[in-house]
């Protein structure tokens, strides 16, 4: 844990005293680089249990459900091996999973309706007012401060008029929610900032 530690808040002072363009640059590498010196990281086992990915999805496909239906356009930020993504093709017209990296497991069944997005963290190849539901969990947290307001822009570009974003971030009240709230009381790894 003390090695995970360290490593993910050496990677998120660069983070965080990178400006823009180098953190285009960063996001695409840095998780690799983190699951790299940290080989027993909780996302390098993470997916692999049929149960545990059923009770993520349990607990996920609430909050969005109710938006859905055969004719809706759905993205998710920050799928990381997609699992809630697959569920969600089983309800909708079509599936965005857009991350800065493709963190799926192999020989997973990919659904036609599914389309994967790698991208740099600001810009998004996905058409304007043409998306219903956006969604992401635990993902907000780990933006950029400076960030954060040019991605609920471009969240808006893609949504339609009555499009909606539905997302969960944890509370900064009760955090860290990282990995430093076993050393730290203030998140000094992965989650740059920590909403209320």
């Amino acid at each position: 844990m003390r090695n995970h530690y360290e490593v993910e808040k050496s990677m998120a002072v660069k983070l965080k005293m990178a400006d823009r363009e180098e953190r285009k640059k960063l996001f695409p590498v840095i998780y690799d680089e983190l699951f790299r010196q940290v080989p027993d990281h909780p996302r390098n086992k993470a997916g692999k249990n049929h149960d545990e990915i059923q009770a993520s999805n349990k607990q996920k496909l609430p909050l969005v459900r109710e938006h859905l239906n055969d004719s809706t356009v759905f993205v998710e930020f920050g799928p990381g091996r997609c699992h809630l993504a697959f569920e969600v093709c089983k309800h909708v017209r079509k599936v965005y999973a857009v991350d800065i990296s493709d963190q799926r497991e192999e020989r997973l069944h990919v659904p036609a309706n599914f389309e994967l997005i790698i991208y740099d963290g600001f810009n998004l190849e996905i058409e304007n007012d043409s998306v219903d539901v956006a969604f992401s969990d635990q993902f907000i947290e780990h933006l950029h401060p400076e960030d954060t307001e040019s991605h609920f822009q471009l969240v808006k570009n893609i949504l339609r008029r009555d499009g909606l974003y539905i997302f969960r971030t944890p509370h900064a009240y009760f955090g860290p929610h990282d990995i430093s709230k076993y050393f730290s009381d203030e998140p000094q790894g992965f989650h740059l900032k920590e909403w209320t």
